[in-house]
């Protein structure tokens, strides 16, 4: 399983922390951030309140599986919870609601 992202930040989130690998690096205290420090490269992209780019991770995964949940962690306050996602659409391979 790789990960890849169209922003990411590299210095303003601590050692270790903002970075595209943290997401999956299997570490709950690591995390990934769009970039929001480097005027240089690109940053998260909004419009009327709703982010339209540059916020995208992707997933790929060795070979096809059929995923029925996602669990992630949230970052911040939110920390310590643990979500989980259903699928609800099959033809989907994979979704977050």
């Amino acid at each position: 399983m790789t990960g890849a992202a169209d922003s990411e930040e590299l210095t303003g989130e601590g050692a270790g922390n903002g970075i595209i690998a943290a997401a999956l690096d299997g570490d709950s205290s690591t995390y990934w951030h769009t970039n929001w420090n480097d005027n240089s490269k690109p940053k998260a992209q909004y419009s009327n309140g709703t982010l339209t780019g540059n916020n995208n991770y992707t997933i790929t995964l060795d070979k096809a599986y059929a995923v029925k949940a996602l669990t992630y962690l949230e970052t911040g306050k939110r920390q310590k919870r643990c979500y989980q996602k259903r699928c609800r659409n099959r033809s989907k391979r994979l979704c977050i609601h």
